[in-house]
């Protein structure tokens, strides 16, 4: 479909897009290159708006108009940092320790299974294939043992 430019009287394919108003940047008016070129020049975003309200348009367009905040206001901010974020030395205001007192968030049963293994979680797959051989060894020589004992009764 062909746009033509929004300049009255001109003819041309209308490729280049303008904002229609402040309030709404993403409305587009369509012009030719040279009446684009000519809309820009006389298009002010801060019209009509007092030295307030363009402190205020600054402000939000350095954020991209989302809220933000002074650092270290937010309510409780040592929340942040106990959620997998390790501090050894105390950087972000703890005591050095590690972040994670209670390990990470998972279900029952595989923290049971981890606990049948004696590891803590971890992600390494050799430490865990290591250890399930290590507890089968054990488990083989515990049967071997039982087989040997002679039965009283």
């Amino acid at each position: 479909m062909r746009r033509t430019c929004a300049q009255e009287g001109c003819d041309a394919e209308g490729t280049h897009p303008a904002p229609r108003s402040r309030s709404d940047l993403r409305d587009y008016i369509w012009f030719c290159l040279d009446h684009v070129r000519e809309y820009n020049k006389g298009w002010n975003y801060f019209e009509g708006l007092d030295e307030t309200g363009m402190e205020e348009a600054i402000r939000k367009s350095t954020t991209w108009e989302r809220p933000s905040w002074k650092f270290g206001t937010s309510r409780d901010t040592s929340r942040h940092w106990r959620t997998g974020f390790e501090d050894p030395f105390g950087a972000m205001g703890g005591d050095g320790s590690s972040a994670r007192q209670e390990g990470p968030k998972m279900p029952e049963e595989e923290r049971q299974a981890w606990s049948v293994f004696g590891l803590s979680p971890c992600k390494d797959g050799q430490t865990v294939k290591k250890r399930y051989k290590e507890l089968e060894r054990l488990i083989i020589r515990m049967q071997m043992a039982a087989q040997k004992k002679p039965k009283t009764g």
